[in-house]
C-alpha cells in the first residue's frame, strides 16, 4: 500500500490501518488525504478488498479546538465527518492529544470494574495469589500504552496532573485489596508496592519510556529504530550535549512538547548516562528498572 500513496504515511497493525499527513493549512491536509484515499481504494480494489465507511474515521489534531464546524473528507462515495476522538489499538486519541478521553472515557471505569472483581475473588482465594492477579488484570491495563498517554515526574517538585493522580489512587486501591490492607491502616504507597510487587504509575511510565528509547536506538528490529538522533555538532564545535550522547529533541510546539517522543527523549537525556553504553537487552532492562525505581512514586 505504501507504494500507491504520494502524500500520507501509512501505519498498520494486524487489520487496523491508518494514514496521517501534516500540512500548513487544513485545506491542504484535506486535499492530500482525499487524493491518497482514492489511491488506497484503488489498491484495495485491485486486491479484492473493500473499505467499510462505518469503520472509517477522520481526526484532525490541533493545538486547540477551532470551535468551527467539523471538517469532512471524501473517501470514495462517502463523506467522512471529523470526530474529536478515536480509539486506535485500544488507546483513545483526541484532537488535542491531552489523553483525558482515554483516561476518563474508559480506562478508569474499566480499572474500577476489575478492582471490584478482585474484591469479590479475594473472599475465595488464598491471599498469596491476589498480588499476581492484580498485576495481571489491573496494573497491566494501566501499563498498556503508558509511554503514549503517561507522563513522568523526575523529582518531587514536578506537578501531579489530576488524571495521573486518579490512576495512582485506583492502583493504590488495587494494591490494598491484594495485600489485605485498608485505607485506615495508613500503609504507604512504597510499602504497598513492596508487598504486591506492583510499581507506581510514575515508575511504570518511566520504565516503559526508557525501554522504548533504548530499543529505538539499539534494536534494529524495533519499529522506532532510527527515530532517535544524537545531538550533532554546532558550528563545528562539540557541544556538552553531544559529548554526553544526548538525543536531539525537535518538538517546537507545546503540543509536541507534552507528548512522545519529546517526553521520552527528555527523560532519557536526564537519566543515568551509563544506560546509553549498554548493549545487552537483559542488562539494559535491569538498569532501566534501577533508574525508574529511583524516581518519585
Amino acid at each position: 500500500m505504501e507504494l500507491w500513496v504520494k502524500h500520507v504515511s501509512v501505519h498498520g497493525y494486524a487489520d487496523d490501518t491508518s494514514t496521517s499527513v501534516s500540512a500548513a493549512t487544513e485545506e491542504e491536509a484535506i486535499k492530500k488525504l482525499e487524493s491518497d484515499a482514492a489511491r488506497i481504494l484503488n489498491y484495495m480494489a485491485s486486491n479484492s478488498l473493500v473499505a467499510n465507511p462505518q469503520k472509517t474515521g477522520f481526526l484532525f489534531i490541533r493545538a486547540k479546538n477551532s470551535g468551527g464546524n467539523p471538517s469532512k473528507i471524501r473517501v470514495g462515495d462517502s463523506m467522512i465527518e471529523e470526530n474529536d476522538h478515536h480509539r486506535i489499538l485500544g488507546i483513545v486519541v483526541n484532537n488535542t492529544l491531552t489523553w483525558s478521553d482515554h483516561v476518563y472515557g474508559g480506562l478508569i471505569q474499566d480499572i474500577n470494574r476489575r478492582i471490584g472483581a478482585l474484591k469479590r475473588v479475594s473472599y475465595y482465594l488464598p491471599r498469596k495469589y491476589l498480588p499476581e492477579i492484580a498485576s495481571a488484570t489491573i496494573a497491566s491495563k494501566i501499563r498498556y500504552g503508558i509511554p503514549v498517554y503517561g507522563a513522568v515526574r523526575q523529582n518531587e517538585l514536578d506537578p501531579k496532573p489530576g488524571m495521573y493522580s486518579d490512576l495512582q489512587i485506583a492502583l493504590n486501591t488495587a494494591m490494598r485489596v491484594a495485600s489485605g490492607k485498608r485505607l485506615v491502616d495508613r500503609v504507604s504507597i512504597a510499602n504497598l508496592s513492596a508487598m504486591t510487587k506492583i510499581k507506581s504509575f510514575n515508575h511504570m511510565a518511566a520504565e516503559e519510556m526508557l525501554a522504548l528509547v533504548w530499543h529505538g536506538i539499539k534494536d534494529a528490529n524495533s519499529p522506532l529504530f532510527g527515530t532517535f538522533e544524537v545531538v550533532g555538532e554546532t558550528s563545528g564545535k562539540s557541544t556538552r550535549a553531544r559529548e554526553r550522547g544526548d538525543l536531539r529533541n525537535l518538538a517546537k510546539t507545546s503540543l509536541g512538547q507534552r507528548n512522545l517522543p519529546h517526553s521520552a527523549i527528555q527523560l532519557w537525556n536526564q537519566c543515568d548516562a551509563s544506560l546509553r553504553e549498554i548493549e545487552a537487552k537483559s542488562t539494559a532492562k535491569k538498569k532501566i528498572r534501577q533508574i525508574s525505581s529511583s524516581l518519585p512514586l
